[in-house]
């Protein structure tokens, strides 16, 4: 049976913090290396680049443990990216106790009470005394390797998931948009105040819409000139 003795998170790992780099450039150049904000963490999207031999960055590997530390996001943690560590985030250091993956999922447990435990009264911060004692489980590392598979694949599942209703969600909107722009009998069109529409439709407004429904106008499946 799996021991429950629990090991306080900041006798485990330490933190270092992100600098910003001496320069950073919205523009890549050969060799350059992406600066890792959150921003980037969630959209995979680049906003700025940093030179690898800068003294300043703080290098981030892709099985780095990264907390979010300053910001309204305090707590949020990532990892699966290589670069320059963002001034607002820390990575962790690594244990011969505790596997990488495994922390990160426990402290996506911990984010609620990380953000609700901030300090700083301008600019909200993690409070390194609540991070140092979280209490971590001593399971054995085939055991967290188990427990982080698991999770990696459900995670997988969330965010493959996510992409299908995000392209769904646009594809719905493109539909739309066409179908009140163009109808959909294949009608001829013509230019109006609003764009193209159908040559059997008119302009109107929700006002007037809303008048001729009080009145009792219900409208007609063949009256294409009511909308």
């Amino acid at each position: 049976m799996q021991s429950l003795t629990q090991n306080l998170l900041g006798n485990v790992f330490s933190w270092t913090k992100g600098r910003k780099p001496s320069v950073l450039s919205e523009d890549k150049a050969t060799g350059m290396i992406p600066y890792l904000t959150a921003s980037y963490f969630r959209t995979g999207e680049v906003e700025y680049w940093a030179n690898p031999r800068d003294k300043n960055i703080v290098d981030a590997k892709t099985d780095d443990v990264i907390l979010i530390w300053d910001g309204s996001n305090a707590g949020d943690v990532f990892r699966g990216l290589q670069g320059a560590l963002a001034s607002t985030m820390v990575k962790f250091s690594k244990s011969e106790k505790y596997l990488s993956s495994f922390l990160y999922f426990f402290l996506k447990t911990k984010f609620k009470e990380l953000n609700a435990r901030t300090t700083g009264s301008t600019i909200p911060h993690v409070n390194g005394s609540v991070l140092k004692d979280f209490e971590l489980p001593a399971f054995d590392l085939s055991v967290q390797q188990t427990i982080a598979a698991i999770l990696s694949k459900i995670q997988e599942a969330i965010e493959n998931q996510d992409k299908i209703i995000k392209t769904t969600t646009e594809l719905k909107k493109s539909l739309m948009k066409k179908i009140f722009s163009e109808g959909l009998n294949g009608e001829p069109l013509k230019e109006t105040e609003i764009g193209k529409i159908p040559k059997g439709w008119e302009v109107t407004t929700l006002e007037k819409v809303s008048q001729k429904l009080k009145a009792g106008g219900t409208p007609k499946t063949g009256n294409k000139n009511f909308w």
